[in-house]
């Protein structure tokens, strides 16, 4: 079904899925408890971790989810994931459990790994990090969809409660990483 916006803008047209699994987010998701930061990031910048991630700043974090389904395609990925991690853990006092979720390559691309080989690497890489680590690595014909790259924080506040965090990176976790790439970086919570 295609419908069309007010006559005040007659040149925009969109599709509505009869069969969309897509949900209208909450009105109050902007309330004014809300907060939203967004971050732009050019060649050469250095890279602010502590202002970006300053709400980490020495919080307990029950769980920190990474999905990024790039972070393990190969080794330069693999070491980016490694120094953002052990950036985190630098910001936060204390990381319980880290939960990496990645995805296998096409097997004709020249990056391609094996799952187990991939897990392997990260686990290698993050052996220094005193947490517990749960490394999920989707096959390839059933990750197609898996393209969006975000990192949620699940931290324990004072009063015993959880609060999440989350950051979207638009470059993943390689781009934020490298000083000489261009990303941005989107925060809001959860």
């Amino acid at each position: 079904m295609v419908k069309s916006l007010p006559d005040r803008y007659p040149s925009y047209k969109f599709n509505i899925s009869q069969n969309s699994q897509a949900k209208p987010l909450p009105s109050d998701i902007l309330n004014n408890q809300s907060e939203l930061e967004r971050w732009e990031l050019s060649p050469g910048q250095p890279r602010l971790f502590s202002q970006y991630f300053n709400q980490m700043k020495d919080a307990w974090v029950d769980q920190i989810i990474i999905k990024d389904p790039w972070c393990g395609a190969g080794n330069n990925q693999v070491k980016q994931l490694g120094l953002f991690v052990n950036e985190m853990s630098q910001i936060c006092k204390k990381i319980k459990k880290i939960n990496i979720v990645c995805k296998e390559q096409h097997y004709n691309n020249a990056s391609y790994l094996r799952q187990s080989v991939i897990k392997e690497m990260i686990e290698k890489e993050l052996e220094t990090i005193e947490a517990d680590k749960k490394i999920n690595i989707r096959s390839f014909r059933n990750a197609k969809q898996f393209h969006d790259r975000t990192v949620t924080f699940k931290i324990i506040v004072e009063n015993g409660e959880s609060e999440e965090y989350i950051y979207e990176l638009t470059g993943g976790i390689d781009k934020l990483m490298d000083q000489n790439s261009e990303t941005k970086i989107y925060y809001y919570r959860g």
